[in-house]
């Protein structure tokens, strides 16, 4: 046993050859900085071993090949320490050329697929002999001040896994420039993978669209209309081909181009970036070509192919089959290396009466780690992998999925499960080689534990999960390490069964169902629950209180994991305010005002009723228009939509039972009745006049498959210069109501033009934009009032749809700026089709408005919607805030508001004061950007009076 007192630094060295590759000068700082936090102060770097002192040798050299350590049995990723006397040596294969020292520095991931053995080696020996712990950058790092005591070493240690890599990129850091370095040295201290074999739509990345769009459009897979997809569309953005076409050839000559390692420009091979190469995501020259089809599948329907692409089962024959045909022609022409695809639906299954080519390896899609919350589904994972590992003759490597996308994508709430990690990969690991964990979040540190627990087990598949979260609680929270537990685990009991919510069994068995944004927020994360989870942080400080490092950690982690749930929650109850909030009337009609269906719009009753659809993405409006109005027995609905280019317009003649329409050119109605958010009616109408009907009932975000529903609806489509227009009457008992008060709705518009990106509209903006399909988001549909309304609006020109503008006059509104400015804005708004916006560097900007129709003693509501956009204070009344002067001074909330806010709704009542409008008491209203900097928007400004 060799021991080196603390604040004795200077009795060990380490020692790095003078011939030692930058790499293993990495492994040396690393070692060295890291043992100074254990010894007080940091050991020399030298150059040769000195007698009497114990050193630590680091690499493969003439000191370890003297010592008669055998180098050439490490592999890629290993390691040996080993003591020799006073000398500990650590080395394993290091790249001769990569400066790590650069790479750190710099957000790339290319960086991690460089061999470092040594600087594996020198973090496993401060994790047995330093007691350090990487659970994360700086804060989460552990190095306890010490003696450092070095016993009889003789290790020889590799990964279990290959392959161990995660999304080390997603999510927002908590440190400044985005925490790169922070993610760099996570990376690299828990010991994640150094190689990547590509099996990621590699078929999707050779720029067929850019080679043979134009020349071999056959190349290319036909769609049900009879054309070729030979350009990016909507929901096509990879290449898809026609599989029985002479594109083959073209495939192959790729593959066999890539494995030989030629350059790109022999064969013009283009990235998606537009760029002559081959993209390293897809392909790896020299060694693996990636045969995997294109994202999202498209089935070819040529005459030839059409047979091929019924089901999974003659998808996967067909598909597996030209991959097998592609590696076997490889294999009989010598041509070394790898053809790799995945099993991925819909070519997930065994390809029948084919046997696996030897150069061909299989990446295996499964939901992964989530999927414990479900048993049987992943009894039905396991048991395909086990059957890919049986049939092929050898083991699998995974693509899994612990990640915040499409339905599971809720800002703010932490998806820690370190538990279910551990289990899964610990029960797959005979079949597998490594995994991808694919690991996109909001926030980068919900994904500490994750990958902390998963790199320990993809290093070591029989570590103790248990022990390892025990070890982290309490080095990182010591005596406040119960109550924090505590809060994690109960992370993970709701996450996995309560967000994913129990299975919903279908005719193809069940189905996994995840939590609506409602449930989340008021019965999972409901307002009890998150004081209860905040409870459990003032426990861990109280328990803390007397400490330093520990206490500090806490409060880290109160702000990391606590404080954005807490944030989320209270936004999202903000939120739905204004959801309850934005509605529309519909005109109540009267006798004789039946409006004609002749797809033209011109009735006097639609001059005066409508909203107005903004974009769900790219900037600009074109003032989409949807129309409504009701009689005693039917809904009547009138769109408008500008379209300045109709013949690049998609929107071709469907069978009535194509259920792809949904893809064409056209708009879309949303309608639940009953108000309960629950259930909803679905009509898509295409630009060509076709129209289709859905029948949903919702389960969480899940929705299972619709039924198709007879609307009984009359429609008519016209076509102008450059413009179309829609008129649409369905029967209310076809919607199971009788003249209803409300119902809960929304209007959608897809623009799909060959040759433009889709653009897509809502009525609604407060759709979850996150969501796989944002459209049916009916937690987040407006109100449609189907009844006259009670009461005026005292205010004038609230939704600032007034076309009069001059000087300091919009339209009844008056400005009152020092600088700053003040707009409209047509890409963000409520109500009409444009809101108000306040923005200024410090000063007060405002609007204001006479109110001659209040009266004293009445009682009235002001409400108004509000936006904000990095409201900082600059002056002594900082904040946003509408003001209405009665007789005195009201202010509107009362706590004024700042930072950053999404659309919220604002309410408060008041009762007139005696004075109003009397004398020098005028009334008015004022909307404020007070003493800040920022933006304020303001929309659907209302003062109604009450009973």
């Amino acid at each position: 046993m060799v021991e080196i007192p603390f604040g004795q630094a200077g009795e060990l060295e380490i020692v790095l050859s003078t011939t030692a590759a930058t790499m293993t000068r990495f492994a040396a700082v690393e070692l060295q900085q890291l043992l100074s936090r254990k010894l007080g102060s940091e050991p020399p770097i030298v150059a040769q071993p000195s007698a009497g002192k114990c050193s630590i040798i680091l690499g493969i050299n003439e000191y370890s090949q003297a010592a008669g350590i055998d180098a050439d049995s490490l592999c890629r990723d290993a390691f040996i320490i080993r003591t020799v006397g006073k000398k500990i040596h650590i080395l394993g294969r290091d790249d001769a050329q990569y400066d790590q020292f650069a790479a750190v520095k710099r957000a790339s991931g290319w960086q991690f697929h460089y061999e470092k053995g040594t600087l594996f080696g020198v973090y496993d020996f401060l994790e047995r002999f330093a007691e350090a712990r990487f659970f994360f950058y700086d804060q989460g790092t552990i190095v306890p001040p010490g003696p450092l005591r070095i016993p009889a070493i003789d290790i020889y240690d590799r990964p279990d896994f290959e392959v161990r890599q995660v999304q080390i990129y997603q999510g927002e850091h908590f440190e400044g420039d985005n925490g790169v370095l922070a993610r760099n040295m996570d990376y690299l201290r828990q010991r994640f993978g150094t190689q990547y074999v590509p099996c990621c739509h590699g078929l999707g990345g050779l720029g067929y669209f850019q080679r043979f769009g134009q020349s071999h459009p056959e190349y290319f897979a036909l769609d049900k209309t009879g054309e070729r997809v030979n350009a990016p569309r909507s929901g096509v953005w990879h290449s898809h081909f026609c599989y029985t076409s002479a594109v083959k050839e073209e495939i192959y000559q790729d593959a066999r181009s890539c494995l030989l390692n030629e350059p790109a420009s022999q064969r013009g091979i283009i990235t998606p970036y537009g760029k002559v190469g081959w993209d390293p995501t897809a392909q790896a020259p020299g060694s693996v070509f990636c045969a995997m089809p294109g994202d999202s599948f498209f089935r070819c329907q040529c005459e030839n192919c059409r047979p091929y692409m019924q089901d999974e089962r003659s998808i996967s024959d067909f598909y597996w089959g030209f991959v097998f045909d592609l590696a076997e022609r490889l294999q009989s022409e010598g041509i070394p290396g790898l053809v790799t695809n995945m099993s991925y639906p819909p070519y997930r299954l065994i390809p029948s009466n084919r046997s696996m080519p030897a150069n061909v390896y299989v990446m295996t899609a499964t939901r992964g780690p989530w999927n414990e919350r479900y048993p049987e589904m992943q009894a039905a994972d396991t048991a395909r992998v086990r059957a890919w590992v049986e049939y092929g003759q050898r083991k699998t490597w995974l693509w899994n999925y612990a990640n915040k996308f499409g339905s599971c994508d809720f800002p703010g709430i932490p998806h820690t499960t370190p538990k279910a990690l551990g289990k899964y990969y610990q029960d797959v690991s005979p079949l597998i080689f490594g995994a991808f964990l694919e690991s996109e979040t909001d926030c980068y540190q919900f994904n500490f534990l994750n990958y902390y627990v998963f790199s320990k087990v993809a290093w070591d598949n029989r570590c103790d999960v248990n022990a390892l979260l025990q070890d982290y609680y309490q080095r990182l929270f010591g005596v406040a390490a119960q109550p924090l537990r505590q809060f994690f685990e109960r992370l993970e009991h709701l996450w996995l069964e309560r967000v994913l919510k129990e299975p919903v069994v279908t005719e193809l068995g069940p189905s996994s169902v995840t939590a609506s944004t409602h449930e989340c927020w008021k019965d999972i994360y409901s307002r009890p629950e998150r004081e209860a989870l905040a409870g459990l942080f003032r426990q861990a400080e109280a328990l803390a209180a007397e400490t330093t490092a520990e206490l500090r950690r806490v409060k880290l982690f109160r702000e990391l994991f606590l404080q954005p749930l807490l944030q989320q929650g209270e936004r999202y109850e903000q939120q739905t305010d204004g959801v309850a909030n934005f509605r529309t009337q519909a005109r109540v009609l009267g006798p004789g005002e039946t409006p004609v269906l002749d797809g033209r719009p011109e009735e006097k009753i639609w001059q005066d009723s409508g909203v107005y659809l903004q974009s769900m993405g790219a900037a600009g409006s074109d003032s989409s228009r949807v129309m409504i109005a009701v009689d005693a027995s039917h809904l009547y609905l009138a769109a408008f939509f500008a379209e300045p280019d109709l013949a690049a317009v998609l929107a071709p003649e469907r069978q009535a039972d194509d259920p792809e329409v949904w893809r064409d050119n056209g708009w879309e109605v949303f309608l639940n009745p009953d108000c309960s958010r629950k259930n909803y009616y679905q009509l898509i109408m295409s630009s060509a006049g076709q129209l289709r009907a859905f029948y949903y009932d919702q389960v969480g975000l899940s929705r299972p498959a619709s039924k198709v529903w007879d609307s009984g609806a009359r429609y008519e489509v016209t076509l102008g210069e450059s413009s179309w227009q829609a008129e649409l009457c369905i029967p209310l008992s076809a919607l199971g109501v009788s003249s209803p008060e409300r119902m809960v709705a929304n209007f959608t518009r897809n623009q799909v033009r060959r040759g433009f990106p889709e653009q897509r509209y809502s009525w609604s903006p407060f759709l979850n934009r996150s969501l796989v399909a944002p459209y049916h988001d009916c937690d987040n549909f407006g109100m449609l009032e189907c009844t006259v309304a009670q009461s005026a609006n005292l205010v004038q020109d609230g939704d600032f749809s007034d076309p009069r503008r001059e000087s300091i006059f919009w339209g009844k509104w008056w400005s009152k700026a020092d600088e700053g400015s003040i707009s409209y804005d047509t890409n963000s708004f409520i109500s009409g089709f444009r809101s108000l916006c306040l923005s200024s560097s410090g000063k007060t900007v405002a609007m204001r408005q006479a109110l001659p129709g209040l009266v004293a003693g009445r009682k009235y509501r002001v409400s108004y919607f509000v936006r904000l956009e990095d409201v900082q204070p600059r002056g002594r009344f900082p904040g946003v805030v509408v003001n209405v002067m009665d007789d005195h001074n009201r202010w509107f909330p009362r706590k004024w508001l700042s930072g950053d806010v999404s659309w919220t709704y604002q309410s408060a009542e008041f009762t007139a004061g005696p004075g109003t409008n009397q004398g020098q008491h005028q009334s008015y209203m004022i909307l404020y950007l007070f003493d800040s900097s920022g933006k304020a928007w303001f929309d659907e400004i209302k003062i109604n009076e009450i009973p």
